[in-house]
């Protein structure tokens, strides 16, 4: 598949921006755009065009708005922060949001990761999606340097759910904080033991 000129990848997301900003009450119409816009994002490289930072405000503001984050189906929920992570990875290192939007957006994060323990429910795959973007763009470092408290709870949550059975998440939580320094490791490794 060829890659879309960054003129009509604009338009996409200027689209789905507003598509977004007064989502539909169905949730499958709202799940298709959320998946739209997720390929969308996919597409923009990391440091983006002035062009695109601006076509990128918008949908970025609408993606932290309560109507989306907190909407009632979970699958919604999880895809949300999907898109999401796909902003950090386009602005990293820099943080996409304030502070205080970037404590809700980690958040958000770490309630889906919270969905992978349901294993048998419809979200558990996109879950499974933040998890790998999680490790992938090394998200847990960004994490870390914003709030050392919620990435001690997103290791913790590793832990929990790994003795629950779910072996995919140690991988994904080793190649997460093999990422991180040496200090923080040492950190990291102190739990682990203690929850052993």
């Amino acid at each position: 598949m060829m890659a879309s000129p960054p003129a009509a990848v604009e338009e996409m997301l200027i689209e789905s921006g507003i598509e977004l900003s007064t989502p539909p009450s169905s949730t499958g119409e709202l799940l298709s755009l959320l998946e739209k816009a997720e390929l969308e994002l996919k597409s923009i490289g990391q440091d983006p065009s002035v062009s695109m930072r601006n076509v990128l405000e918008p949908i970025k503001k609408v993606l932290i708005e309560t109507k989306l984050l907190r909407h009632s189906d979970k699958i919604i929920e999880v895809s949300v922060a999907s898109c999401i992570c796909e902003i950090m990875r386009i602005s990293a290192p820099v943080l996409p949001y304030d502070n205080t939007e970037m404590e809700v957006v980690f958040h958000q994060i770490i309630a889906s990761l919270e969905k992978l323990y349901d294993i048998d429910s419809n979200y558990y795959i996109k879950a499974l999606r933040v998890l790998e973007a999680v490790a992938k763009y090394r998200l847990c470092v960004m994490l870390l340097d914003f709030d050392y408290v919620l990435a001690v709870n997103v290791f913790q949550l590793f832990l929990n759910i790994i003795s629950h059975g779910h072996m995919i998440c140690l991988f994904y939580a080793v190649t997460c904080h093999s990422t991180l320094r040496y200090d923080e490791y040492d950190i990291l490794l102190c739990l682990w033991e203690d929850h052993l």
